[in-house]
């Protein structure tokens, strides 16, 4: 009888440090798994940031070349409101000398 009870208490304590191991696999997969969870979510991060610069980048391109394309248009039509204004100053002038040319 005290052979089955050394037997047991051996089945025993073999099974509490098969349990006590198993814990310390679980602690460390738990552990390598958050380790694995935030470095994906660090490159997330950094893919998620290089992105966004790509973004605010090519607006910030396209920004520029529309600003760019306005000021053309907007020089173009100074030019040819600058164009008729001395049109019209030529031929105000040229009325005004008239009238006081055929006033005498």
């Amino acid at each position: 009888m005290t052979e089955a009870i050394k037997k047991i208490r051996e089945v025993e304590s073999q099974a509490e440090e098969f349990i006590e191991k198993a814990k310390e696999e679980v602690r460390e997969t738990i552990e390598k798994a958050r380790a694995k969870g935030r470095q994906v979510a660090t490159e997330a991060e950094v893919e998620a940031k290089r992105e966004a610069d790509s973004i605010k980048e090519r607006a910030v391109g396209e920004a520029e070349r529309e600003a760019h394309f306005i000021e053309g248009r907007t020089k173009k039509g100074a030019k040819n409101l600058e164009e008729a204004a001395r049109k019209n100053m030529k031929e105000a002038v040229s009325f005004i000398v008239n009238q006081i040319v055929g006033a005498d």
